[in-house]
């Protein structure tokens, strides 16, 4: 095992994860968007090490998430897609 243990907690989104040194979850903020309590709202994932490979599937930046959770002990992190819908069309049709 590389470093302490590091537990992946998923949050109110799809694709959202709340990556913390504390198996309470206690040092998350709220996930996005906020219920009506947030605490209850992460759930565990799963227990992983700080190695590269086990970072990856959870982070973006493994450096930058291994830094965070190195000087604040946790770490967010959203790699889903973000969904824009398409505006509505604005045609008029005009009679001949």
């Amino acid at each position: 095992m590389i470093g302490p243990p590091v537990y992946v907690f998923t949050g109110g989104e799809v694709g959202q994860y709340g990556l913390t040194l504390l198996r309470d979850a206690s040092n998350l903020p709220p996930p996005d968007p906020p219920p009506e309590d947030a605490r209850a709202r992460w759930t565990l994932f799963q227990e992983i090490t700080l190695a590269d490979d086990a970072l990856l599937p959870f982070v973006e930046n493994v450096r930058v998430a291994r830094a965070q959770l190195t000087l604040r002990s946790f770490y967010l992190s959203r790699v889903s897609a973000t969904i824009l819908p398409f505006p509505k069309v604005h045609r008029t049709v005009v009679a001949p």
